[in-house]
């Protein structure tokens, strides 16, 4: 819930401390970040009581401004905020600039409530608390009362000789202030006007709400609230961070500045009794200083003790005059300051004892009482990090030898760099400034691995190859030749820093392949052993010998190409194209690739059209052949495969009979409508056409015939454009 009120004119800040210094009997700054972006102000001895105040802006920066957008903002507009409470709902009010606010007093707020955001009544109008019903004495303990009631009643600013750029600025201050002294303050903001209680409520019951200045119900502002008691969350992301002599108190300001617009802090050693370490509510400014910080900030160095645990509760206030549950944290202060390093400090290479030799010189007047011990710090990098390769060691020890673990090997040899680190007994520790010691390299580098490359088809030469595992490699030395086992030549004159390289050969060649070796180089110009020899094929332009169909057949609902590959050894791929005969578009559509399959079988057809098919073949150069000549193939109506299957034929009766059968449709041909044809005879006759049936209907019923004749049956698939499958076996029944 944020609170949208006091932020709108952050020079108010400086017209509270006017009024502070007027009021107050003292004054002092009691601490400065180090970047002047947070500034704790406290004052003693005013009618007002004491209030701080911390600003995340420097005073030299502040502005008169208004941090609303000019071009959202409306005249006699009025903002509201609701917050229930079960047994009543409390409404806070805003105006929109210092205006409006003088309409309001003059006017009144007129506020309208509904229960079904239609039909809304007016059920107050509110003003400011006239002074004559301000009571003094209920307000001695509120000093934002008494200075709402001074905004109100005091006698007006003396303008005397100020510009309207001075007076603009000096009624947006009592604005400011005014808006302010609501927020911290039901009192205030009940004199103000800018505060009702809605009592006439029901639990639960869903509330709207507009407000608008009396007499302009043309501008109005709404709002919307369920009348069940909600808790004020604590504040978010508490924590507390370690300083030397201090506490960093910090949360959250994305999760927190629009739930609250101040906070209470509380202080306890025992995590049981806590007590206030503020006199009045902690205010936290924003301007384009604080604008990319994430979280508020506050220390606490007031009578506090290192190595001493301290428990912390900070409450959120709201806009309503209440504060949130507390969100705990705690923290320990402690003594951050390192002793101080050594003032000499050397090593020394012995490359006949292999081992590095340490010495080192404290002023032992600069060392703090709290000395515990030192130790000797190691890195390959200059940048670290930094290990340890010494015990704790004390102010007795006067030098230290560091030799090297295990066999020696290559990983020993170059620069090797020491510190010392000195620590208290708290910890903390200083280190001093870095030494380079170099361990001399005479161990050959190791050879690069996955050495590659191939030639395009431009002529460039593409090698490629894994860094060294050596660490002190350097770069590496490229080596080519006609044969493997003749004499190799430089590729560079140079050594090549980088694991590639491209380069140029002419096409032109007798041989069909060149050869290439590699050798690493480290920084001491020792050179590895020579990679395994990279055989790279020279670019190749002569295209393969073009393949050929031999034949396309019918096969089952399919056509089947019969291809002959490319004599051509090189070629290792076919591409397939097909066009389809009699078709608007003409163009070859690639239909699959084959490597070493001599048929292939096109599934993708139509019974009835006709295909034409091309085959070329492409080498492992990329070089493609000619088109094959032309083969073509017509999808023909499979009609012996058309056939009813499991005919059966049996008398049920004594003058009828019963036939039955199976038949499944290829999926080809799941489109096409059908039907089944009866053909029947008598005797020796052959069977002819005698009745059609859906191709629902597999059984068949026929009745009134002769006892003692022969009937001969057969079934036919015809479908629906013509074409007919073959006719099935002839089945045969004497009727008994």
């Amino acid at each position: 819930m944020r609170n949208l009120f006091y932020k709108r004119n952050l020079i108010v800040f400086t017209l509270f401390l006017q009024i502070v210094l007027f009021a107050s009997d003292s004054f002092a700054i009691h601490h400065f970040m180090k970047d002047n972006s947070y500034l704790v102000i406290s004052y003693a001895g005013s009618v007002r009581d004491n209030w701080e105040i911390v600003s995340d802006f420097e005073l030299s920066k502040l502005k008169s401004q208004d941090t609303i957008d000019p071009k959202k903002k409306k005249n006699d507009e009025v903002m509201l905020l609701l917050r229930s409470y079960s047994d009543s709902i409390v409404i806070r009010f805003a105006p929109n600039d210092y205006s409006t606010f003088v309409n309001v007093i003059r006017k009144g707020i007129q506020l309208n409530r509904s229960e079904d955001n239609i039909n809304f009544k007016t059920i107050a109008t509110i003003f400011p608390v006239p002074k004559e019903k301000i009571d003094p004495k209920s307000m001695k303990s509120d000093s934002f009362a008494i200075m709402a009631a001074s905004i109100l009643n005091d006698e007006k600013i003396n303008t005397n000789g100020m510009n309207l750029g001075q007076i603009n600025q000096a009624n947006n201050e009592l604005f400011g202030m005014a808006l302010m002294l609501a927020e911290f303050s039901a009192s205030a903001a009940q004199i103000l006007g800018l505060r009702f209680v809605d009592k006439n409520v029901e639990k639960g019951k869903t509330y709207f709400y507009t407000v608008n200045i009396t007499g302009n119900e043309n501008i109005k502002t709404n709002g919307q609230i369920i009348n069940e008691i909600i808790e004020q969350r604590a504040p978010y992301l508490f924590q507390v961070d370690t300083g030397d002599g201090f506490l960093k108190l910090k949360w959250s300001k994305e999760y927190n500045r629009r739930q609250f617009s101040n906070y209470w802090i509380e202080r306890s050693v025992d995590n049981k009794t806590f007590y206030p370490i503020l006199q009045k509510p902690l205010v936290m400014f924003e301007t384009e200083l604080s604008e990319n910080f994430t979280t508020y900030e506050y220390i606490d160095s007031f009578n506090l003790f290192n190595d001493q645990i301290y428990y912390y509760k900070i409450y959120g206030g709201t806009a309503f005059a209440e504060y949130s549950k507390p969100a705990l944290a705690s923290g320990m202060p402690k003594d951050l300051n390192p002793p101080a390093p050594p003032t000499q400090f050397e090593v020394k290479y012995d490359k006949d004892l292999k081992e590095f030799q340490i010495d080192w010189n404290f002023d032992l007047d600069l060392l703090a009482e709290d000395f515990d011990h030192f130790q000797i710090m190691h890195s390959r990098t200059a940048s670290g990090p930094f290990t340890p390769i010494s015990s704790a060691l004390d102010l007795s020890e006067a030098e230290y030898e560091y030799k090297f673990e295990g066999d020696w090997n290559e990983m020993n040899e170059g620069k090797h760099y020491f510190a010392m680190n000195v620590y208290d007994d708290h910890g903390n520790y200083s280190t001093s400034f870095t030494v380079l010691a170099n361990v001399p390299d005479f161990t050959n580098p190791q050879t690069p691995e996955n050495f590659s490359g191939y030639i395009d088809s431009m002529g460039i030469v593409r090698l490629k190859w894994n860094r060294s595992r050596s660490k002190d490699a350097n770069g590496y030395w490229l080596y080519w030749s006609h044969t493997p086992d003749g004499e190799f030549s430089l590729v560079k004159q140079e050594m090549i820093s980088d694991t590639n390289y491209i380069y140029y050969i002419p096409a032109k060649s007798l041989n069909k392949y060149i050869y290439y070796a590699l050798r690493a180089e480290d920084f001491a110009y020792n050179r590895s052993a020579s990679s395994d020899i990279l055989k790279v094929k020279r670019l190749d332009k002569i295209a393969p010998i073009p393949p050929s169909i031999l034949k396309v057949y019918n096969d089952s609902l399919n056509l089947v190409l019969d291809i002959k590959h490319s004599p051509s050894e090189d070629c290792i791929k076919h591409y397939i194209y097909r066009r389809q005969a009699n078709s608007s578009d003409t163009s070859w559509q690639l239909l699959d690739s084959i490597k070493t399959e001599t048929l292939y079988k096109d599934r993708v057809t139509e019974v009835g059209k006709t295909y034409y098919y091309k085959v070329l073949g492409v080498d492992d150069s990329g070089n493609k052949s000619e088109l094959s000549p032309l083969k073509q193939a017509t999808l023909l109506f499979p009609k012996e495969e058309l056939v009813v299957k499991n005919l059966k034929i049996k008398q049920n009766n004594k003058s009828g009979i019963e036939l039955t059968w199976d038949f499944e449709l290829p999926k080809k041909l799941k489109d096409n409508k059908y039907t089944y044809e009866i053909f029947k005879s008598s005797g020796s006759e052959s069977v002819h056409f005698y009745k059609t049936l859906t191709k629902d209907e597999l059984l068949f019923k026929d009745e009134n015939l002769k006892q003692q004749s022969l009937y001969n049956y057969a079934v036919r698939i015809h479908f629906e454009d013509g074409i007919s499958g073959s006719l099935s076996k002839t089945k045969s029944i004497l009727v008994k």
